[in-house]
């Protein structure tokens, strides 16, 4: 019985170092694959085009700082033009057939008919887009694909009740202006450069970025052919609009291949890189943590981002200032670390 029991026990080992081994092979080969793709991808002009972009953000933060050095408080002030305008419309929807009820009463009939009217073209058009998507998909499943992956629009307000809609547009507000500030102050655009303490973040802003281009090139692919059939028809002013087009086209292509190069080398390192912001999540809550729990108390309880002095306001104890006090000694260690770099390698 006992030999038996060993028997299955070595199977049982010999099994699993099996698997070990396939995923260990798996995992060479995918990795084999990405590298080979790095090497497709620096042949297309990655590196090279790569170091343009990089020197175009850095021209376009210098003259946008020189030309508009309040372009943050500009910035600002389209976001919350915006944010208004939509809580308006969001406000007024809502309340939209009480005001009618109150104010018209003899329309509120025409109104009912008009809102069922409108709710059923709705549901007509949904209909007729969801048999549209089957037939696209019996027929060629990829072109669906592709118009889900780069085209289709997710609307981030979608099912959500009208108070929890606009408090959702005063937090992506809030976000865009914070991610506003760090680019102006760090000179970097977010979807071509890694944050060392969010690293894995990258991905995603590498992703909307090769969406944008491709709906640019997607432009590019359809109108191009249009004009050259135009301008060798003899219309002449199509030929500036054309040459446009193809150097667009040509700026897409590049701009989409280096977002795969980016994509393929995350997929490289994502390992280290998760770990990389796993220790570096770590220390912060160890060293940071009282700190950040105040800032994010001032961010989720104002509906603007709060200046230094409301936070400062939310502090109830000494380890909290002090944490804070250390938290913005580093950041500004760590950006004068970073410019003395940048003026290195100029």
């Amino acid at each position: 019985m006992n030999d038996i029991d060993n028997r299955k026990i070595d199977m049982n080992n010999t099994s699993e170092h099996d698997k070990s081994e396939l995923e260990k092979e798996k995992l060479r080969e995918e990795r084999a694959k990405q590298k080979e793709e790095l090497k497709k991808y620096e042949k297309y002009g990655a590196l090279k085009f790569q170091q343009v972009v990089f020197k175009v953000e850095d021209i376009k933060f210098k003259v946008l700082k020189k030309l508009c050095p309040n372009f943050i408080k500009h910035f600002d002030k389209y976001i919350d033009r915006k944010k208004r305008k939509q809580i308006k419309n969001i406000k007024k929807k809502a309340t939209e057939r009480d005001r009618i009820e109150q104010e018209h009463p003899k329309l509120l009939k025409l109104y009912d008919k008009y809102s069922m009217s409108k709710d059923r073209i709705k549901s007509n058009l949904k209909e007729l887009k969801t048999t549209i998507r089957k037939k696209v998909k019996a027929a060629n499943p990829k072109i669906l694909s592709f118009y889900d992956k780069y085209f289709k629009i997710e609307d981030p307000l979608k099912g959500l009740t009208p108070e929890e809609q606009i408090r959702k547009i005063k937090e992506i507000n809030k976000f865009s202006k914070m991610f506003m500030r760090k680019e102006f102050h760090q000179e970097k655009n977010r979807n071509y450069h890694m944050d060392s303490k969010k690293p894995t973040e990258i991905y995603k802003y590498l992703e909307w970025n090769k969406k944008v281009h491709v709906k640019g090139l997607t432009k590019d692919a359809v109108l191009i052919p249009l004009l050259t059939i135009g301008a060798i028809a003899g219309i002449n002013y199509l030929l500036p609009i054309l040459i446009f087009e193809l150097v667009s086209a040509g700026i897409n292509f590049e701009c989409i291949n280096i977002q795969n190069y980016n994509m393929c080398r995350f997929k490289l390192t994502e390992k280290a890189l998760k770990k990389q912001e796993e220790r570096k999540t770590a220390e912060t809550i160890k060293n940071h943590g009282e700190a950040s729990k105040v800032i994010y108390k001032s961010i989720e309880k104002n509906d603007d981002l709060p200046s230094f002095s409301e936070i400062i306001e939310n502090i109830s104890d000494k380890k909290q200032l002090l944490q804070l006090r250390e938290m913005i000694r580093k950041s500004m260690e760590e950006r004068n670390i970073e410019v003395n770099k940048e003026n290195k390698q100029i």
